[in-house]
């Protein structure tokens, strides 16, 4: 956006043959409209209903998304001072976010255990912990994607692909930026609704992103607990090869202990009167010496 509206405004200066605006003004004026492209673009337009955007609901949709690292772009810091404090910030929220988020994941993963839970359709477990998920995932698509779209659809003039599209890069933590709600020309001249409707939002998306957390630990977890089983399965079939293998050299250990060595009585005979001791080496596991009479 920040590009488009640099594109505009030089576009502007051009088409109103602005001859007297030197090359310190014209980087100056590009600025301006880099550090706040919407401000920017209203005041190029004429408009005369432009204010500040660092109102309490503007900046309450600022610290949000930083700290949830959504990050839209529309609004930045541009002093040095803002940009300090945004850092230290940062470092201190963004932890604070996390450990909050999983909070609200673990009320949420209570009512889906107690949903989980219920028995509704069957008593055979299989179908009802199917049917539960499904319940569970159907819920949190409707009042997180489906519903916030439709009222997105209705307030901001979206088609509705673009509201489950801002609904989707939003609740990914994505934030392109290129849809943002309640930076129109109507939330600027009802300032009092707008502050509402965008702090409804923003706490839509705190527990959006729960609600997200919750899903990605809960395949992540359901992954985990089949590569355990798979290991496990794994060490059973090592074990019983093993166990096959040990039984095989037993086997053939005890058939050579068996196994006497061919030898004529004469040739035995003259063996003995010639001095000669034959012995048996058994391959067992202590060391044996038999002499052969």
């Amino acid at each position: 956006m920040t590009i488009i509206m640099i594109i505009y405004g030089f576009t502007f200066l051009v088409t109103a043959n602005h001859t007297c605006l030197d090359k310190e003004r014209l980087a100056s004026f590009l600025d301006v409209i880099a550090s706040d492209p919407l401000y920017a673009y209203n005041v190029i337009q004429g408009n005369s209903q432009v204010t500040n955007r660092w109102t309490f609901s503007g900046s309450f949709c600022f610290v949000v998304t930083t700290v949830t690292t959504i990050g839209y772009g529309v609004m930045a810091p541009v002093t040095d001072i803002g940009k300090i404090v945004v850092i230290i910030y940062a470092l201190i929220g963004i932890p604070l976010t996390l450990v909050m988020l999983g909070h609200i994941g673990d009320k949420l993963k209570d009512v889906a255990n107690r949903i989980n839970n219920l028995s509704l359709f069957s008593r055979k477990p299989i179908i009802n912990k199917a049917a539960n998920m499904a319940i569970i995932i159907i819920l949190g698509l409707t009042l997180l994607f489906v519903a916030p779209a439709l009222i997105f659809r209705a307030v901001e003039k979206w088609t509705i692909l673009d509201a489950i599209y801002f609904c989707f890069i939003t609740l990914s933590t994505i934030g392109f930026g290129d849809y943002v709600v309640g930076i129109g020309e109507k939330s600027e001249n009802d300032e009092a609704s707008t502050n509402v409707y965008r702090i409804v939002t923003y706490a839509w998306i705190v527990i959006g992103l729960a609600y997200i957390a919750l899903i990605i630990n809960y395949i992540s977890s359901t992954l985990a607990k089949k590569g355990q089983q798979v290991q496990k399965h794994v060490k059973r079939l090592e074990s019983s090869m093993e166990n096959l293998h040990r039984e095989k050299t037993l086997s053939k250990s005890e058939k050579s202990e068996n196994t006497e060595i061919p030898m004529s009585p004469e040739d035995k005979k003259s063996m003995q009167e010639n001095g000669v001791t034959l012995v048996k080496f058994l391959p067992s596991r202590d060391f044996k010496v038999e002499p052969i009479n």
